[in-house]
């Protein structure tokens, strides 16, 4: 994790496992990646662009789309097994 400036602009990064991803808030002017838990929770800051105010945001981990199909498939054969025990 860390920050990098790109055309005069902060941006902050993670890094899991070599792949690189940056993290953006469309109206900040700089942003800083603080430190980020076991869970994958983000936190950090920013400065606004608008009004030149410093804030805080924590950035949750949104599951990958095939990561959320295969628990929604899981949690639907589970309720259809119990269904055909009783």
């Amino acid at each position: 994790m860390g920050s990098y400036t790109l055309n005069g602009r902060d941006y902050g990064f993670i890094c899991d496992e070599g792949v690189y991803q940056s993290i953006d808030i469309p109206e900040a002017s700089s942003l800083v990646v603080r430190d980020i838990n076991n869970d994958g929770v983000i936190v950090g800051s920013y400065v606004d662009s608008v009004n030149g105010n410093t804030y805080g945001f924590i950035g949750t981990p949104v599951p990958e789309p095939l990561t959320f199909d295969l628990l929604s498939m899981g949690a639907f054969c589970m309720s259809r097994r119990r269904k055909s025990n009783f």
